[in-house]
């Protein structure tokens, strides 16, 4: 099964009835992306993607407890949890020395066990609820570096909110012209990601720039094919 051409990685149904996918890289397609977590509130008739708060939206497993708190594994961004249903992510990575997880696995007790590159790490504490690990909002705006890059085709912009405001972050060619909009609209406080499609755009240098608010910031990235 597949979803807008990426591979279904991990499947899980909460006691909601709510169903979650996670998609990962195409066979054979490294130089890709996953495009993160999908959810269906109607047994499977529609579904909608749910990124917010993902750093990475390569997803290598899922994992749901019995109270609906959701787990979810990355490829490069570590774990991240959700507790409203898949509305929000937060990374939940202190202590684990690898942010390259493949597996999850979770105990009736709550506690995780995590099969990264390098070897299989166990929660310290039962994690379903506990919200010690979360980290603190942003203290300032900022646009992270986009990973992979040089990328092809598609590739994964970082970027974090102190507060909520309207954002609008857009990718530019070295011209200056406007090729893609990613966001658009009111943003919450926290750390997002969005994914840059350049499948039908040529090789080259590009700016993804990020207005929020006041906040404007800049990066260039590189598209190889």
């Amino acid at each position: 099964m597949t979803l807008l051409d990426a591979p279904a990685t991990a499947l899980v149904i909460s006691d909601e009835e709510l169903i979650f996918i996670g998609t990962g890289l195409p066979l054979g397609g490294s130089g890709q992306i996953g495009l993160g977590i999908y959810r269906s509130q109607d047994g499977g008739e529609t579904w909608q993607q749910v990124n917010t708060g993902l750093i990475d939206t390569t997803i290598t497993d899922l994992a749901v407890y019995p109270n609906g708190t959701l787990l979810a594994a990355t490829y490069r961004g570590g774990v991240h949890r959700s507790t409203d249903g898949g509305d929000t992510w937060l990374p939940l990575n202190r202590g684990l020395p690898s942010l390259q997880v493949t597996a999850l696995a979770v105990t009736d007790e709550g506690t995780v066990y995590a099969g990264t590159d390098q070897g299989i790490y166990r929660s310290t504490r039962p994690i379903a609820t506990d919200t010690k690990d979360e980290p603190a909002l942003p203290e300032r705006f900022h646009l992270g570096a986009n990973y992979p890059n040089p990328f092809n085709p598609q590739t994964t912009i970082t970027y974090a909110l102190p507060r909520g405001t309207e954002v609008h972050l857009a990718v530019y060619d070295v011209l200056g012209r406007e090729v893609a909009v990613l966001v658009d609209g009111t943003r919450p406080a926290g750390r997002h990601a969005a994914v840059f499609e350049a499948g039908n755009l040529p090789s080259g240098m590009y700016l993804v720039r990020l207005n929020a608010g006041e906040h404007f910031e800049t990066r260039s990235m590189t598209l190889m094919k």
